[in-house]
C-alpha cells in the first residue's frame, strides 16, 4: 500500500512528530511504501522523491501588508494545495493520511486530498490523526488564553464567542483570525471529506463525536510506544522529573513553583520553551535541554517519579506512556486522556486538575516515600502500551475502511 504522510513539520519537534516519524518507519518495515509531505527547512528529516514541499512559513513578527499576507495564509494557502495536488498526481496514493496541518499546511490540502479521492479510478482513503482539537473548535487545546479557562462550548459551531472572549493564544486578533478560520472551513465542510478520524483518547473521541462533520466516522486507536519495555526498574537516582515543552499550559510554571517551595527535591527538566529562565533560576532545578533518543530514555529511566502537570486539556501524551514503559511512575494532572493511561494508586497517581497544592502535597508525598515509589515502579512492568504491531494491525483496517467509502458520500 503506498501511504502519503502529511505533517506541517518533518523534524523532530515534540509528541506529534514522533508519532508521524515513528509511524512512518513501522509502515515502510511492514512493506508499505511512504513518502511525507510538509514544509521544506534545514531540520527537516524525511521527505519525498520528488522534493515537493511547502516553503518554510515563518508566522508572526512582521507588520502591514507582510502581516496581512500572513494572515491570509493562515487561513488558506493555495500553495499548500497546489503543491500537495502535484505530489499526489506523481506518487498516487493509496491513502493520504493527514496529521497537524492548521496555520502552516491549512484544511486546503484536504481538498487537495479530497479532489485526487474524487478523480482516482480505484480505491483511496483520507485518514487523519486528530493531535489536538483544532479541526473542532479554533483553540486547540479547549483552552481560553485570556482567561485560562477549559472551554468547548464552540463545538456548537458558534464560533464568535472565541474572538468575543479572545481565546487563541496571541490576543483578540489571533482570536478574530482562528474564528474566522473555523466558520470558514465548517461552513465549506471541508471535514467531511476525512473518511476516518483517528482519536487517541475515547475522551477526545466524545468530543469529535459532538461534531456533525465527524459523527460517525471517528476512531478510538491509543497513541503506540516505540519504547522497549522495561523488564525492570532502572536504578532510580532520586529526581523529578518534567520532560516536554516548557510551557504554561503544560504546568510548567506551577511545577517551577512547587520546586521553589521545596529545595530538598531535586528536579530535572528536559525540553525547551519560553519558561527555561524561570527552570534556570530554580537552585535544585537542572534544565537539561532538548533531548530526544536514548538520551532521553536514559534520563526518564533513572528518573524516581515523572510528572506531567498540563493545565489544559491532552489527548494521549507520549510522556505518561514512555514513563511507564520505563518504569517510572507518573504523576499526572486529572484531565483529558491522562486519566486513561495512569492507573492511580497503582503505577502513579493523579492529582485534582489545576490544584498547585495538590499536586504538591502528592509530589511530596511519593518524594518522601521510597518504598511506595519502588511499588509503583514495580507495578510499571504491567503497564500495556499499545504495540507497534497491535497499533500497525488497527490502522490497516481504518486504512480499507476509509478507501472503501466512496467520495459522494461526504457530503451527506
Amino acid at each position: 500500500m503506498r501511504v502519503l504522510l502529511v505533517n506541517k513539520f518533518l523534524e523532530r519537534r515534540g509528541g506529534v512528530e514522533t508519532y508521524v516519524l515513528e509511524l512512518g518507519r513501522v509502515l515502510a518495515e511492514a512493506g508499505h511504501e511512504v513518502q511525507y509531505f510538509g514544509m521544506d527547512g534545514p531540520e527537516r528529516v524525511v521527505g519525498n522523491e520528488w522534493g515537493i514541499y511547502v516553503p518554510r512559513i515563518e508566522l508572526g513578527g512582521r507588520q502591514g501588508l507582510a502581516r496581512v499576507a500572513d494572515v491570509a495564509r493562515t487561513v488558506r494557502s493555495r500553495t499548500a494545495h497546489d503543491l500537495l495536488a502535484d505530489l499526489l498526481r506523481r506518487f498516487q496514493p493509496d491513502v493520504v493520511h493527514l496529521n497537524n496541518i492548521h496555520y502552516h499546511l491549512t484544511p486546503t490540502v484536504i481538498e487537495a486530498a479530497a479532489e485526487y479521492k474524487a478523480a482516482a479510478k480505484r480505491p483511496v482513503g483520507i485518514v487523519m490523526t486528530e493531535h489536538d482539537f483544532h479541526s473542532v473548535i479554533p483553540c486547540d487545546g479547549c483552552l481560553n488564553n485570556s482567561t485560562y479557562q477549559i472551554c468547548d462550548e464552540c463545538l456548537d459551531g458558534r464560533y464568535f464567542r472565541c474572538a468575543r472572549r479572545a481565546c487563541v493564544r496571541g490576543g483578540r486578533a489571533k482570536s478574530v483570525v482562528g474564528a474566522l478560520e473555523s466558520a470558514y472551513w465548517h461552513t465549506r465542510g471541508v471535514y467531511r471529506h476525512v473518511d476516518v478520524a483517528i482519536c487517541p483518547s475515547a475522551y477526545m473521541r466524545g468530543k469529535f463525536e459532538a461534531v456533525p462533520e465527524f459523527s460517525g466516522r471517528t476512531a478510538h486507536i491509543p497513541n503506540f510506544s516505540n519504547v522497549q519495555r522495561a523488564v525492570r526498574p532502572a536504578k532510580k537516582e532520586g529526581y523529578v522529573l518534567y520532560f516536554g515543552a516548557y510551557n504554561r499550559d503544560k504546568g510548567v510554571g506551577a511545577l517551577a513553583e512547587v520546586a521553589r517551595r521545596h529545595p530538598e527535591i531535586t528536579f530535572r527538566f528536559a525540553g525547551r520553551g519560553p519558561l527555561a529562565e524561570v527552570i534556570r533560576a530554580l537552585p535544585n532545578a537542572q534544565d537539561l535541554g532538548f533531548l530526544s533518543g536514548d538520551d532521553l530514555r536514559e534520563v526518564i529511566a533513572k528518573a524516581s517519579l515523572a510528572v506531567v502537570p498540563s493545565e489544559c486539556l491532552e489527548n494521549s501524551p507520549f510522556t505518561v506512556i514512555e514513563a511507564q514503559c520505563l518504569c517510572t511512575p507518573v504523576l499526572g494532572a486529572n484531565v483529558g486522556g491522562i486519566p486513561e493511561l495512569v492507573k492511580d494508586g497503582a503505577t502513579g497517581r493523579l492529582f485534582e486538575f489545576r490544584d498547585e497544592r495538590d499536586l504538591e502535597r502528592k509530589l511530596v508525598k511519593l518524594m518522601t516515600d521510597s518504598e511506595l515509589l519502588e511499588r509503583y515502579a514495580r507495578n510499571c512492568k504491567e503497564f500495556e502500551p499499545m504495540s507497534c504491531e497491535h497499533y500497525l494491525g488497527l490502522l490497516e483496517d481504518v486504512y480499507r475502511h476509509a478507501q472503501e467509502r466512496r467520495p459522494h458520500e461526504e457530503a451527506a
